[in-house]
Formats: C-alpha cells, structure tokens, sequence
C-alpha cells in the first residue's frame, strides 16, 4: 500500500512538472462566452448574484451549475490571471488520475486480473501523461469536462463497492455506498451532460465483470441492476435512436450548422479515427481548440477515408465483442472508448471536433495498452522497461505541448499553421497579436486571411475595420459594399460587440473614412438582417446607435428611438437599464426615467429577471427621479 501511494504521488508529481509551463497561457474560444459574467456589474459579490450566475447557465440543458460554481470560486481572477483558472484545471486532473487508478485497480481486482495493481497503474500513467490531455486541462472552460470525469469515475467506483457489498449482501454498507452512487452521479450530470451514459458504462462494467467470471447474482444486485442500470441504460439508447429517427428518417435537421445530420455522422467516423491516431501517435503541434475548419464527408467516398474508417471503426468493435471472453480486458477497454463516444460522435448537432471529447474514452485505449505491454512474451524487467519508455515519452511530449500552449504568441501562430481552414484561429491570432508590441501587422494579415477565407464575410471585414480604421482609410466603396452585404449576412452573435468598438471609434474621432452618418448606414444595414431580428443582437444595434447620436449632439433622435425600441414591455431588463443610464448621464434624465419605468410597471420586461436585477431597476429608477 505504501509503495502504491508513493508511486501515485511520484506520477502526480511528474505531471505537474510536465504541465507547469502551461499555467501561462491565457483565456481561449468559449472562455469568452461563459466567464466574463464573472466581471459583470462589478464581479459577483452577494449571494443573490452568485445564485444568479450559478443556476443561470446556458451551455447546456442542465446549466452545468457545478461547473459554473467552481468557475465562481475563481471569479477574483477574471479577466486578468488566468493562470488561476488553470491552476485549479491542472489540480482536477491530477485528482482524476488518482480516480482513474482506484478505479480500473478495483475493477481489476474484481475481475481477479492477474497484476491488477501494476496494469492500474500503467494505465493511470499513460492516460495522465498523454499529450492529448492538454487540449482540456489547459481549456479552462473544458473544467467542465473534467468535472464530469472526476464524478463520473466516483460514480463508477461506488458502483464496484455497491456491487460487492450486494453480492455479500451487507445491505447497510450498501445503502452507504448507493447514497455516494447516487450522488456523484447527480453532480457528474450537472458539471456536463456526458454523464447521461453512466448507465452504458456501467453495464459495460457488469457485462466485463461477467466475461471475467466474476457474475454477481444476488436478488439485490438483480434489483438495482434493473433500475439503475439496465433501465437508464434503455432511455440513453432511445433517446439516441429517437434523434437519429427523428433527423435522419424523416429528412429533419436540427441547429443552423453548415452540415446536415448524415453529414456530421459520416464526419465522425474520420473524426473518432483521428481521435484514435492522435492517442497512438502523440503530436506537439496540432489545430488546439479551432477545430471549425475541419472538413466534412458528404458521402461514403467523399472523402474516401471516411468509408475505411467505418470499417476499421466495425472491424475494432466487432473484434472486441468477439473475443470478450478470451480478452476481457481489452474487449472492455476498446467498447469503453466507443461508447464514450455515443453521445458527443453521433447524431447530436455539435460542432465536428473537439480534441477534450476524449477526456474520458481514451482511458479505455490506456487501459488496453497497459494491458498489452503487462502480457508481452518478454521477462517482467523488459516489460516495465517498455512502460517506462513509453510514459517518458508522453512525458516529454506533455512537457513540450504545454510549453507551447504557455506560450500564446507562439501557439497561435502554431494553430492558424495547423489549421488554415479555420476562421477561428485566424481570428484569434489576431486578437492575440494585437495584445503585444508591434503585433498589428500580424494581426491585419491574419484577418486579411481570414476575409478571403469567408467569401467576404462582413463580419469579418467589420473585425479588420476595428484594428485598422485608425490607420487606414475606410474608403466610401468599403462602406457602401457592407451596406449591401449585411442585411443577408450569416448569423453572428459579434456582430453587436463589433459596432461597438466602430461605434466607440466613431464618438472619438479616430475612424478614419466612418463618421456617424456612416456609423448609422451600417447599423441600418445589419438591423434589416432577419437573423438578427428576434434576437438581443437588435437591441445592442439600436443601444450603439443611440449611444453615438448623444455622442455627436442629437439628443432629440436618441431619446426618440430610445422611446420606439425600448420604452416598450418585454425589452430585457438588463439592457433597458442600461439605456436609462446613458440618457440620464447624458442630459435627458425623463426620457431615462419614462424607459425604466415602463419596464418595472409593466412587468413584461421583469419578467425572468432575477429579484437582484429588479431591485437594482427599482434603484436606478429611484435615482434618476432624485435627479429629476
């Protein structure tokens, strides 16, 4: 016992060093959706609005309110050092492989595995070194992720605890254990929404521990096998046969993704394909997180790869399901990756690719390497010499990986290098590059790229207008050309927060070519957009609009599209607050003081506010009217 917690603290040891340089890298994609509230309204300071921030999450059907709670817990660190975030990311992960070995060491052991402790801990050390991990410890928003892993490898190993006090039938240490079960499941399910295949896992376990010859067959265990296990396990199959009937069989598609259902189904084959090369063949430089440049498969052979690897993808399963008496382990190793995989690789409308969607599957490919290397026809001191040079070598390409994500400047440059496809990662180049000395130039070509990639996307156009107005002219062809492109541009959530920074541009006086007549052409243009029409994004238009006629001395137009678009019920509080501000800061305290009246008095607005917004309304009200 004591040389297997001296190892374990050894290898997390080894780890930390490996991922240390990566605790200077810095916020990435979707940290950028779900922190900033963090900083809102002067950061989260009572417990009204950490309630708020909490419980109202959107990532996902849940609200991952777990995730979000130890996100809070960071908050003092948002916006300026991240390295704290990812202190606490690099923390799970090492809790995890310490689950990761009591876990396969118990399942293991129950299977009467022959070096169970050594395979455990084999494994444990090629899933936590693995270079591949980096893409989710050092994402901090992926945290999520790794919640789920630690609750989910709690769940299961209640679950082997509650399985042995059951076949002994010691029902009061059981019905401890269940309540853990219970409870790790319900906390993995709000940190992500993966943990809906716990049950698949677990029969998968249960069908293991039977190939192995390790039945249990006690009228309990039968019981919570069929309610917690087998029944669960139903509706996760259901649920997914019904998407794929319901998107598939009846011609449907879902979301507003460049791919139809059997498009992102015949792109997953190749997807899981790469994810299976990646962990057999660590790479130091890959695309990171900007994975929207990969292409699609729109047939069987096109590309043709996409038909090989749904052999090889069948070939592999069928393998396992066959020789699952013979070798247990490995068949359970290899249909632990897939049906890791069912959810997030199927017929759910993601994105394509997400490197830390094999967070948790690829445990079940370290388990069966691990494996492998323990039964090689060589003597035991060659066998670990093996293992010792494989976990040296996914050490040292850790090491290096999150070197280079430490370093932001040089990792961009990397991922826009992997990936040119991939309108993200120019993006964010950009934005990196302009953050250091100097860096403007990179930037503008970035975008310049970025632009020829998106068949002149005004989004994009309008991005480069923001690094460059200052120094380069918008010519008036530039904005008459926008003024025709954005009424039938794509969706794009930014297309708000970019007219903010022109906007802001304009009232400065440092945008050369856009002045406010150009300015209101613009936002004319973009609010004549039906995407945009029933969402908030034409209520951030109209408050920039607003914003820049007060600027430039026509209080009478804002105040009057003030009262048109916002002095009206169902406008969001929030934002209705924050037009009443600008127009009582800015001379026109009654038109401010009507709006947010409007609001409070109709209930419409308010309604789903939380009480903590209302009460600051009620607030902002009160003191507009002392002003008045």
């Amino acid at each position: 016992m004591k040389k297997t917690v001296f190892a374990l603290f050894v290898l997390m040891l080894v780890a930390l060093v490996c991922l240390y340089p990566g605790l200077s890298g810095g916020f990435l994609l979707d940290d950028y959706g779900t922190l900033p509230p963090l900083g809102a309204w002067g950061g989260l300071t009572s417990w009204v609005e950490l309630r708020e921030y909490v419980f109202g999450g959107f990532t996902g059907p849940t609200g991952r309110p777990v995730s979000l709670l130890s996100f809070a817990l960071n908050g003092g660190a948002w916006p300026d050092h991240p390295s704290w975030f990812l202190s606490v990311n690099v923390a799970i992960h090492l809790l995890n492989g310490i689950l990761a070995y009591w876990v396969i060491a118990k399942l293991l052991i129950a299977a009467r595995v022959q070096s169970a402790q050594l395979i455990a801990f084999v494994t444990t050390a090629f899933w936590v070194l693995h270079p591949a991990q980096v893409s989710t410890v050092l994402y901090i928003v992926q945290r999520m992720t790794q919640l789920e892993c630690l609750f989910n490898l709690l769940c299961i190993a209640s679950f082997i605890s509650l399985r042995n006090t059951l076949a002994s039938n010691a029902l009061t240490r059981a019905g401890a254990w269940f309540c853990v079960f219970g409870a790790a499941g319900v906390l993995a399910l709000l940190s992500k929404e993966n943990a809906v295949l716990i049950p698949l896992q677990l029969l998968l376990i249960d069908r293991y521990l039977v190939w192995a010859g390790a039945p249990c067959s006690t009228a309990s265990y039968r019981w919570f096998r069929i309610c917690c296990v087998l029944l669960p396990s139903v509706i996760v199959i259901g649920y997914l046969a019904n998407r794929w009937y319901l998107y598939i069989a009846t011609g449907q598609s879902h979301s507003g993704r460049g791919f139809t259902v059997w498009q992102r189904q015949l792109t997953e084959f190749r997807v899981v394909g790469d994810y299976l090369l990646l962990y057999l063949v660590p790479k130091i430089q890959t695309a990171g997180v900007f994975q929207d440049g990969y292409p699609k498969s729109t047939g069987w052979l096109s590309p043709a790869s996409t038909l090989i690897w749904f052999f090889v993808h069948s070939a592999i399963v069928g393998g396992a399901v066959w020789a699952r008496k013979k070798l247990p382990v490995i068949a359970f190793g290899v249909l632990w990756f897939y049906v890791g995989h069912l959810l997030e690789s199927t017929v759910i409308q993601l994105e394509l690719k997400f490197e830390h969607r094999n967070y948790l599957p690829s445990l079940g490919f370290a388990l069966c390497m691990a494996y492998g290397l323990s039964r090689l026809p060589l003597p035991r001191k060659s066998q670990l010499g093996v293992m010792l040079a494989v976990g040296l070598y996914y050490s040292v390409c850790l090491f290096m990986r999150a070197s280079l994500w430490g370093n932001q400047l040089m990792a961009v440059d990397v991922w826009a290098r992997e990936n040119p496809n991939s309108h993200r990662a120019l993006e964010f180049a950009a934005m990196v590059h302009l953050r250091h000395p100097d860096g403007r130039p990179a930037a503008v070509a970035y975008l310049q790229r970025a632009l020829a990639l998106s068949n002149e996307d005004p989004a994009v156009e309008l991005k480069l207008i923001t690094y460059t107005c200052d120094y380069l002219a918008v010519t008036p062809q530039q904005v008459s050309s926008l003024e025709q492109r954005l009424p039938s541009a794509p969706m794009n959530w930014q297309i708000g927060d970019l007219m903010a920074v022109i906007g802001g541009a304009v009232i400065e006086r440092r945008c050369i070519g856009v002045a406010a007549e150009e300015f209101r052409r613009l936002i004319n243009a973009s609010l004549k957009n039906p995407h945009f029409s029933a969402t908030r994004v034409t209520y951030k238009l109209w408050f920039e609009w607003i914003k820049v006629d007060l600027a430039v001395g026509d209080p009478e137009r804002a105040a009057r599209n003030a009262m048109n678009v916002f002095g009206k019920p169902n406008v969001p509080l929030g934002i209705v607050m924050r037009v009443a501000i600008m127009l009582a800061s800015s001379g026109n305290p009654e038109a401010g003081y009507k709006i947010i009246d409007i609001a409070l008095t109709s209930g419409g607005a308010s309604l789903g506010s939380s009480a903590f917004l209302i009460s600051q309304a009620k607030e902002i009200r009160e003191n507009i009217k002392r002003d008045l």
